[in-house]
């Protein structure tokens, strides 16, 4: 009897090896969109708390932007020459604020948003590229619901849909499992 491995044991432990790896790989791609979700709604809570801080300390009106054709969510402060309604529209009354740590963040490209609720009207009935929701000086935002397609996984016939609802006190997202409608 010979010491030492066969050419048998070796083909049988790389085919071992190669079906391990084609199981565990699609489970593990599998949970990356998931976690890039994830990523964005955490984000989406900090540039909304961002927001919300900001509103606050500079008692100014902000507003966050979601622009839905580059998929860029920003926030701008109400100019100082605009305190106070002085008759500049919308463009001008609103500069980007500045911020050391997020001023802005992108949603996935696998996310879509299907419903943007504010004060209980859906911008995108009217094919709005822009939409955003205010946050007073006193902390307070509108209320905002927003429905999101996500389209991560092409196997399936219909996408999971969430919601995402704005709690108006504390500027913060909470994610339910289901499509929301505004109260």
């Amino acid at each position: 009897m010979k010491k030492g491995i066969m050419l048998l044991e070796v083909i049988i432990a790389i085919s071992l090896m190669a079906i391990l790896v084609a199981v565990a790989v699609p489970n593990f791609r599998a949970r990356f969109p998931e976690q890039i979700t994830n990523k964005f709604f955490s984000n989406l809570n900090v540039l909304s708390s961002a927001a919300w801080q900001s509103s606050i300390t500079t008692g100014r009106l902000h507003r966050v932007i979601f622009d839905f054709t580059s998929k860029k969510i920003t926030i701008e402060r109400e100019k100082k020459e605009a305190v106070g309604g002085k008759g500049l529209d919308a463009d001008e009354a609103f500069e980007p604020v500045p911020s050391a740590y997020m001023d802005h963040i992108y949603y996935p490209k696998h996310l879509e948003v299907k419903n943007f609720y504010v004060a209980g009207k859906d911008e995108l009935m009217e094919n709005a590229k822009q939409s955003w929701f205010f946050i007073t000086p006193l902390g307070i935002t509108q209320e905002v619901v927003i429905n999101l397609e996500d389209n991560s996984n092409p196997n399936i016939d219909e996408p999971d849909v969430f919601g995402l609802v704005l709690n108006p006190f504390s500027a913060q997202f909470k994610k339910y499992e289901t499509a929301q409608n505004p109260s």
